[in-house]
């Protein structure tokens, strides 16, 4: 539903909230945890540090540091934020506008599913991500002969959290 940079950005954003307050957080060590490259993870946030809930720090050892509580701000800011053309709510079938002008057989359905989806994301603090989000990418436990997930339950971001200071730290 969301954009690619949009997923990325939010579980950026999960993995912030997970580290220690003030703590700076390098793009690859997100990009290592995500399984994507660090540059990647870089342009997905950029958005969040322009309206100032991330700060970027520049330097060898730089990267993130989270800057507002997330449990003042709603998914829905940030997706607003991180796609801000509603493109997250477009016509599934392709239409320019959605509307009672338009001869789509989904369009009852999908307003009502936009509209309720909308008010899901109105009421949840940015601060629950981290339960929500799938769990992330461990290089350790992956065999070498491709890509492949880790078996977690869905929503144990365990491996995120007791490792995720392992990445090399400067």
């Amino acid at each position: 539903m969301f954009q690619q940079m949009t997923e990325i950005a939010l579980r950026g954003l999960a993995y912030m909230i997970d580290a220690p307050s003030g703590r700076v957080v390098q793009s690859r060590q997100i990009g290592t945890r995500l399984g994507i490259s660090g540059t990647y993870v870089a342009k997905a946030l950029q958005p969040l540090a322009r309206i100032g809930w991330l700060r970027s720090v520049k330097g060898r050892c730089g990267g993130w540091v989270l800057e507002v509580d997330p449990a003042a701000h709603t998914v829905l800011e940030a997706v607003e934020t991180l796609e801000p053309h509603g493109e997250w709510s477009r016509c599934p079938v392709g239409h320019r506008s959605c509307g009672d002008e338009t001869d789509c057989p989904f369009h009852d359905t999908w307003s009502r599913a936009i509209s309720e989806f909308r008010a899901t994301l109105a009421k949840t603090q940015v601060a629950a991500l981290p339960r929500f989000l799938p769990p992330c990418y461990d290089p350790a436990k992956t065999d070498t002969s491709g890509p492949t997930r880790p078996s977690v339950e869905p929503g144990d971001l365990s491996l995120m959290r007791a490792s995720a200071w392992r990445v090399a730290a400067c």
